[in-house]
């Protein structure tokens, strides 16, 4: 695969694709080779040096529940963006490294460009609530999503990831199936008693919010990025040089990027509790059993 491709020659690309196949999974289909091409070391150079230009982002919080990220491209239609998942300390890829969810009428492409990817359930849109007020949930796709493939996840298709051994990346292609409507909570799933349970996103934030290693000004997101980047051999001195003469010398930014311009060593980025699960334990083979005995 050649370097000499531009950024802005790929977003075109993407963007001829989405004039004549709109919105729908069929634009995610033709759109899969595209997207792999921006796994090459010199578009995310480019892209991480947009987003440092960019105030917004610099003086970014980051919560603890958040994936460190950068955007690619972004209008009313189409968002692209790099995602980064950072492992759990005290968590195998047996565990569950996010509560069972949807992203309600978004169609998500998937591709591992960086790490080993992560293994991920799928299940079907059609979900039994009982009277007893837990759910039944039944597995439609089982796999491991592996480096270099591409995952298509559809609209309003409960799934759940597992986590990562090592920091892996993804590029995420988003589009919207439907009209998106304000203020709309998703339901997610989590395990108790053999069960799956139901919590909703803002019971969720609420409940993850009390715990001591929440915060709402992450370091290590931004620890994340700078780390993804010297990892790849990032080496623009001149350009963080001006960047770090232009941000406030309080920010997290002054402390990463300066390690980044001077190659000092940047240790693996790593959580240390399972606060995108609520602190619980929620096993690969839990979920297989459960669903073949509902």
């Amino acid at each position: 695969m050649s370097e000499s491709v531009s950024l802005q020659f790929l977003i075109n690309d993407i963007l001829k694709v989405h004039h004549t196949y709109g919105n729908g999974k069929e634009f995610h289909n033709k759109t899969t080779a595209i997207i792999s091409k921006f796994g090459l070391a010199n578009i995310f150079f480019e892209v991480f040096e947009h987003e440092l230009e960019k105030r917004k982002f610099i003086e970014k919080k980051w919560n603890s529940c958040e994936l460190p990220q950068l955007t690619i491209y972004e209008d009313d239609n189409i968002t692209l963006k790099y995602h980064f998942f950072i492992p759990v300390a005290k968590a195998d890829n047996q565990n569950a490294a996010y509560l069972i969810h949807h992203h309600g009428s978004y169609i998500l492409s998937s591709h591992i460009f960086y790490g080993k990817g992560y293994k991920t359930i799928e299940f079907e849109k059609e979900i039994l609530k009982h009277k007893d007020k837990s759910y039944s949930l039944k597995i439609k796709k089982d796999c491991l999503h592996k480096y270099g493939s591409t995952n298509i996840v559809e609209e309003h298709i409960p799934h759940v990831i597992f986590n990562v051994s090592d920091l892996t990346a993804s590029i995420a292609l988003w589009t919207s199936s439907e009209p998106i409507i304000e203020g709309e909570s998703r339901l997610n799933y989590t395990l108790e008693n053999d069960k799956f349970i139901g919590i909703s996103e803002t019971d969720f934030i609420e409940k993850v919010a009390q715990y001591q290693e929440f915060c709402y000004n992450s370091e290590l997101h931004i620890k994340t990025v700078c780390y993804f980047m010297q990892q790849n051999g990032y080496s623009n001195d001149v350009f963080l040089s001006r960047i770090l003469r232009e941000i406030n010398p309080d920010s997290f930014w002054v402390k990463w990027l300066n390690k980044l311009k001077n190659n000092e060593y940047i240790k693996p980025p790593c959580y240390n509790s399972s606060l995108n699960t609520l602190g619980k334990k929620i096993e690969i083979n839990s979920i297989r059993n459960l669903c073949k005995n509902q």
